[in-house]
C-alpha cells in the first residue's frame, strides 16, 4: 500500500491550488501560542485575583457560578482594559513575543509554518482555514514575498474578491487576536454568520482538505460545514499524533479520506513540502536553451535554500558536457590529422560546452563562498581523462595535449573574467588554483601548469584568421568568451579591460606556481604564458610608473584572496617582489616579439 503522505504530495504536486488545509491550534502548539480557550481562562483568573480570589484549579467553573453565564471574551476584555490600547497591549502578551522569548524563537514561526509558506509560494495551497488567532501563518507567508488576504470578520468575507482571483487566502474563522468579536465559547462555536457559512460551503465542495493540528470535538459550526457537503472530488488527509476521534473518524469517512499518523506538525509539514517540492523539482523540463539556463540558474543562486537543487543541475550538466568532450576526442582517431577536420573537433569541443560554460559562468560572476567547491570542481572534471586510460594516442593517431585541454580552458577563462566583472576575487581565486590536471600517467599538477601554451599557440596558428597574430591563443579566447559574457558585461571595452585583467592574473598564478614562491628581481628568465595584454602594457606610456595591474587599481583586492590562499607563500611583500618580476618578464617578452 502507498505510503498516504507520499500519495498527498503526489495528488498536491499534480493538482497545483485544489487542496486547502485546515490548521488548528496543534500548529501553533510549538510556538507557545494558547489557545483562544486558554486566554480567555488566563484572563478570568486575572479578574479573580482582582477581587483576591484563587481560581487557577478550574478558573470556568468559577466564573460560571460567580456571574452565572460562561465566560465571554469581549466582556472579560472590557472588565480588564478599558480602552482599546489597553487592550492590544493586553492581548499583546499572549501573541506577540517579548524580547526574551524573541531570543528563545517563541511565539514566531515555526518550521511548520515556513513549510506551508513554501508550499503557497509554490502555488501548491492557495487557501487556508484556521481556528487560530495568531498571525504566524500570515507573517511565515509574507517572508516568502508573498502578501495574503485575511479573512477575520463576516464584513471582510462579504467584501472579498472570489478565491478564483486570489494568490493566497487564509479564512480565520474565529477570528484574530486583535478583533474582539473572537469565537471561544461552545455557543459562539456552534453558529457562524451567513457570509462564513458560504464561503465554507464554496470551500469544502470545492477543494480537498488537509487536516492539521484540529480536533472536530469542539468546533460544531466547521464540523457542521463538513457534514453538510456531499461531494468527493478530491481524497482528504487527516494528519495527526494519534488515531482521529469518533467524530473526527466519521468526517473523514463522508469525505473518502485519509489518516496519516504523525510525530507532530512540524515533522509533517516540513516532510510533506520537501516531498512536493522534490516531485516538483523532478517532472520539470531540462533547460532546453542557454536562456532559461541562465535563469534557472540565477534563481538558484539567489537563495541557499536552492543550494542541493544547483549542486544537482551543475554536477548532472558537467557529467553531460564531460561525455560530450569524451566522444569528441574518441572519434579524433577516426578522423584525417587535417586542420579541417581538426576545427571541426574545436567546434564540436565548443558546442559540447554551451549550457554548462552559461551555467558555470553566471555562477562564477554571482556566486559567494558557499557556491565555490561546485563551481571549481566543473573545471577540475573537465581537465582530466577517464580514470585508467590512455587517451593520449589512439590507432597511431596522438590527441595533443592543448586540444584536450580546450574545454577547461575555454571555461577556466569565461569563469574567470565573469568573476573579475563582478569582482568576485575569492571565486577568481578558487577557480584558479584548485583545479589539479594529470595527463597520461604524469603527478597531478595545477592545471595552469599543465597546459603546453607553446603547442597551444602553434595549434591555433593554423586557424587562418590567427594566422599573423602575436599571440593567437590569447586572440582565439578573446573572441570565443565574448558572447556568453555579453549578458554580464555589454561593453566592449569593459569586456577588454576585464579580459586583460584575468589573463594577467592567470599568467601571474602560473609564474608564481612554476617559480615556487622563489623570485629573484636579477633572474634573467621567467616564465609564464604570454597574452595580448604585453602588447598594451608594452604600449602604456606611463608604464615605467608602475605594473598594469596597479594601474587598474585591482593589485590590492588581488593580493588578499591570493595570500589567503596560500600563494606567494602567504607574503605580501613575496606578492610585491613578484609583481615587479612580473613586470621585466612582461618587458622580455615584449622585446621578444618585436612590439
Amino acid at each position: 500500500m502507498i505510503d498516504p503522505l507520499l500519495s498527498l504530495a503526489f495528488s498536491m504536486q499534480t493538482n497545483k491550488g485544489v487542496y486547502a488545509l485546515l490548521l488548528g491550534s496543534g500548529v501553533s502548539r510549538a510556538a507557545q501560542i494558547p489557545t483562544g480557550w486558554e486566554v480567555v481562562c488566563d484572563l478570568v483568573k486575572k479578574i479573580a485575583q482582582m477581587q483576591g480570589v484563587d481560581c487557577s484549579s478550574d478558573p470556568a467553573k468559577w466564573y460560571q457560578e460567580k456571574y452565572q453565564k460562561e465566560p465571554d471574551y469581549s466582556e472579560l476584555l472590557d472588565e480588564l482594559a478599558k480602552s482599546p490600547e489597553e487592550r492590544q497591549k493586553l492581548l499583546s502578551a499572549y501573541f506577540e513575543p517579548n524580547e526574551e522569548e524573541r531570543e528563545q524563537g517563541l511565539k514566531q514561526p515555526t518550521s511548520a509554518h515556513r513549510a506551508i509558506a513554501n508550499l503557497v509560494e509554490g502555488g501548491f495551497v492557495r487557501v487556508i482555514v484556521t481556528t487560530n488567532f495568531d498571525r504566524l501563518t500570515e507573517l511565515a507567508i509574507e517572508e516568502v514575498g508573498i502578501t495574503p488576504t485575511v479573512l477575520s470578520t463576516p464584513d471582510a468575507i462579504m467584501g472579498s474578491l472570489p478565491l478564483i482571483h486570489q494568490e493566497c487566502v487564509i479564512i480565520k474563522v474565529h477570528g484574530d487576536y486583535k478583533d474582539t468579536r473572537i469565537k471561544n465559547t461552545f455557543g459562539e462555536l456552534s453558529e457562524y454568520a451567513k457570509s462564513v457559512d458560504e464561503l465554507l460551503d464554496r470551500i469544502v465542495d470545492e477543494f480537498g482538505f488537509v487536516f492539521c493540528g484540529w480536533s472536530a470535538q469542539w468546533d460544531p459550526a466547521l464540523y457542521k460545514a463538513f457534514e453538510r457537503s456531499r461531494n468527493r472530488r478530491f481524497t482528504s488527509y487527516w494528519a495527526s499524533r494519534g488515531k482521529p476521534s469518533e467524530k473526527a473518524q466519521k468526517l473523514l469517512n463522508s469525505r473518502a479520506g485519509e489518516y496519516i499518523q504523525i510525530k507532530d506538525a512540524e515533522s509533517f509539514f516540513n516532510e510533506l513540502a520537501e516531498k512536493v517540492i522534490s516531485l516538483e523539482e523532478f517532472q520539470k523540463p531540462h533547460p532546453l536553451s542557454v536562456a532559461s539556463a541562465a535563469a534557472t540558474i540565477k534563481r538558484l543562486l539567489s537563495d541557499d535554500k536552492h543550494i542541493i537543487r544547483l549542486h544537482d543541475l551543475v554536477h548532472e550538466e558537467k557529467e553531460k558536457a564531460y561525455s560530450a568532450i569524451q566522444l569528441v576526442l574518441y572519434s579524433l582517431f577516426k578522423r584525417a590529422n587535417t586542420e579541417e577536420e581538426n576545427q571541426k573537433a574545436i567546434s564540436e569541443l565548443q558546442s559540447s560546452l554551451e549550457l554548462l560554460r552559461t551555467i558555470c559562468v553566471y555562477g562564477a560572476y554571482w556566486g559567494r563562498a558557499q557556491h565555490q567547491d561546485i563551481f571549481s570542481k566543473v573545471v577540475q572534471r573537465l581537465c582530466n581523462e577517464p580514470a585508467g586510460k590512455d587517451n593520449s594516442n589512439w590507432n597511431g593517431r596522438q590527441i595533443m595535449p592543448s586540444l584536450r585541454a580546450i574545454p577547461s580552458l575555454v571555461l577556466l577563462y569565461t569563469m574567470g573574467i565573469a568573476a573579475i566583472a563582478n569582482r568576485n576575487f575569492d571565486m577568481l581565486t578558487t577557480i584558479l588554483i584548485r583545479p589539479q590536471s594529470s595527463h597520461s600517467g604524469r603527478q597531478p599538477r595545477n592545471l595552469l601548469l599543465n597546459i603546453d601554451w607553446c603547442e597551444f599557440q602553434d595549434w591555433i596558428k593554423g586557424i587562418p584568421e590567427h594566422k599573423n597574430d602575436y599571440f593567437p591563443a590569447s586572440e582565439w579566447l578573446f573572441k570565443e568568451c565574448r558572447s556568453v559574457l555579453a549578458p554580464m558585461i555589454s561593453d566592449d571595452q569593459e569586456y577588454e579591460r576585464c579580459f586583460d585583467i584575468f589573463e594577467m592574473t592567470y599568467s601571474l598564478i602560473n609564474l608564481d606556481l612554476g617559480c615556487g614562491s622563489q623570485f629573484d628581481l636579477e633572474r634573467e628568465a621567467v616564465s609564464f604564458p604570454p597574452g595580448r595584454y604585453i602588447r598594451i602594457y608594452y604600449r602604456m606610456k606611463d608604464y615605467q610608473q608602475g605594473d598594469y595591474l596597479e594601474l587598474l587599481n585591482v593589485k590590492e583586492k588581488l593580493a588578499q584572496p591570493f595570500l589567503k590562499a596560500g600563494l606567494f607563500a602567504g607574503k605580501e611583500e613575496v606578492f610585491h617582489i613578484a609583481l615587479e618580476v612580473f613586470k621585466k618578464g612582461i618587458m622580455k617578452k615584449a622585446y621578444y616579439y618585436h612590439l
